[in-house]
């Protein structure tokens, strides 16, 4: 459907909609073709920017975050996982996917308020959940590709980088 164009957070005007999960996305800058998306528990680096009424409520050039993990943004996991690398997007979040009926007083976020996130995926870190009850307790991240097919076995000595 055909929507009105939009502002970022910076003013640049925009078009197109597509809904994920109850919220608006507006692409701003497409990502390279075949750009990889975040899965899992990766790792990303994004620049954020939380605003709502027209006002910038948080900004950051680069924000580490871990997919699964705790956010500030309920639904920042699956806004990340709709992004390809490179991509520049901006969301509109309804209250029940950002702050609830409640808003957030402290942040100047009115009740029942649509809030939105401009997001940069700046870089991506395959990450793996390599625990023996996938609780995230032991996450594995490839430096080098290792060569050959040899695995070390019981009682062979290694060297563990943390």
């Amino acid at each position: 459907p055909d929507c009105p164009a939009a502002e970022d957070a910076t003013g640049v005007r925009f078009e197109g909609l597509q809904v994920i999960s109850g919220a608006a996305k507006w692409s701003l800058l497409e990502a390279p073709l075949g750009a990889p998306k975040p899965s899992g528990v990766d790792s990303v680096v994004l620049g954020f920017t939380l605003f709502h009424a027209n006002r910038t409520l948080a900004s950051t050039p680069e924000m580490y975050h871990q997919l699964g993990g705790a956010s500030a943004v309920g639904e920042l996991d699956a806004l990340v996982r709709t992004m390809h690398l490179g991509e520049h997007s901006v969301f509109a979040l309804p209250a029940s996917a950002a702050y609830g009926p409640e808003g957030n007083a402290s942040l100047g976020i009115d009740a029942s308020a649509t809030v939105g996130v401009d997001l940069r995926l700046l870089k991506l870190t395959p990450t793996e959940d390599v625990s023996p009850r996938s609780d995230r307790s032991l996450l594995k991240v490839v430096l080098t590709s290792g060569r050959g097919s040899e695995t070390p076995n019981d009682g062979a000595s290694v060297t563990v980088r943390l």
